[in-house]
């Protein structure tokens, strides 16, 4: 088996060609250096735009999923049998997001609705869904994904900004702190309250960040986890491994939840694992160093019995304590609904497993906070 050190770029986000094309003419693509046009007052959460044929769904790109989840992703892939197929999936995963957002009473807006799917826009203007404008000519994998632009941590008045997307002028902000930092690709941190997790390379536990440092000043309990290993498989072989690698999106492989007893909690993929490449740690191993640096600030770990759908342990937890989830996952909904209660669990119609297996992304990558002080 081939062991890469790094995840294939692709499935960071966006290519090196677009990125190269972004900041060598910023009038191509006009989010670079404008202040996207998004109003205080709207919508407190941001949701990635319809857009569903841009998610490839053979080709060279890989599947990237946690080595323990290899049979989920590969059973999506047996089970999708053409494009049409995966698209209609992916509508269908997005209109039952939607519809646990409205039924959670969340208030949100759709990142450049105008632009998006037909059907579905018709669809989401039937109930009365708002869109918010971010300026670009095309769509792009930031405006799919919209968590990895920005991170707000509003108890601290700090916004982290993609340090490739955004220009700071020099009349920063007096609301809260901007920072330029990698930490903004969001998938990269899971946080409540003041509470942050995060993972680095399981060499480099120790290592010295001025943003860890910097954050720590604002007063954030930082628990730095080893990465978890991942596995590359084939789109064409029907989940064939390629490669692994470590994975720098700790959202793939976990949640951090505020519990109705105010205490915080990891809930962790239950194939976890990680240690070198070329001899891993074994799953009970792995979860067991996690427990030990989450004990640091009194992080609970939570970890299912198994899961039966790709990313389930990917939620997400609103400002007023609700949870969203996938549906499908009953080991997954079980610990959630434990740990914030049952009123409080919301749940999609349909399980999300084709933006995992095609799109690399859970609940979590669509839905961010409106950061209004970046305004």
């Amino acid at each position: 088996m081939k062991i890469k050190i790094k995840p294939i770029s692709d499935q960071i986000g966006i290519g090196k060609r677009e990125l190269r094309i972004a900041l060598e003419n910023p009038q191509r693509n006009r989010m670079i250096g404008r202040t996207i046009s998004l109003e205080k007052e709207n919508g407190r959460y941001l949701l990635g735009m319809p857009v569903f044929e841009g998610i490839p769904y053979k080709g060279k790109s890989p599947v990237i999923i946690p080595v323990g989840q290899r049979e989920l992703a590969s059973g999506v892939l047996r089970n999708t049998l053409s494009r049409e197929a995966m698209t209609r999936t992916l509508k269908s995963e997005y209109q039952s997001i939607v519809k646990a957002l409205l039924d959670m009473k969340i208030n949100f807006q759709i990142l450049n609705l105008q632009d998006g799917d037909k059907e579905i826009r018709h669809w989401l203007s039937e109930r009365r869904c708002r869109g918010a404008e971010l300026p670009l000519e095309r769509p792009s994998p930031w405006q799919l994904f919209p968590r990895d632009m920005f991170v707000y941590f509003k108890p601290l008045r700090m916004i982290l900004i993609h340090s490739r997307l955004f220009k700071l002028q020099k009349d920063r902000s007096h609301i809260c702190d901007i920072i330029h930092t990698e930490l903004a690709e969001g998938g990269r941190v899971i946080f409540s309250d003041d509470h942050l997790v995060t993972s680095c390379h399981p060499e480099g536990l120790k290592k010295k960040n001025k943003i860890f440092s910097r954050l720590r000043e604002k007063g954030m309990k930082m628990t730095i986890l080893p990465h978890p290993i991942f596995t590359c498989l084939s789109r064409d072989g029907y989940g064939r491994s390629l490669s692994l690698y470590y994975e720098f999106h700790i959202d793939r492989s976990a949640s951090l939840l505020k519990g109705r007893d105010e205490e915080y909690y990891l809930v962790l993929d239950p194939g976890y694992r990680t240690g070198t490449l070329i001899d891993p740690l074994a799953v009970q191993k792995s979860i067991d160093l996690v427990r030990k640096e989450c004990e640091r600030y009194r992080v609970h770990v939570r970890v299912p019995k198994s899961l039966s759908v790709p990313y389930a342990t990917s939620a997400v937890q609103f400002d007023n304590g609700k949870v969203l989830a996938t549906g499908g996952d009953e080991g997954a909904l079980n610990t959630f609904a434990d740990i914030v209660g049952s009123e409080n669990l919301y749940v999609t119609d349909v399980p999300i497993s084709a933006y995992p297996v095609f799109g690399a992304a859970g609940l979590h990558c669509l839905i961010t906070e409106n950061p209004g002080p970046l305004i």
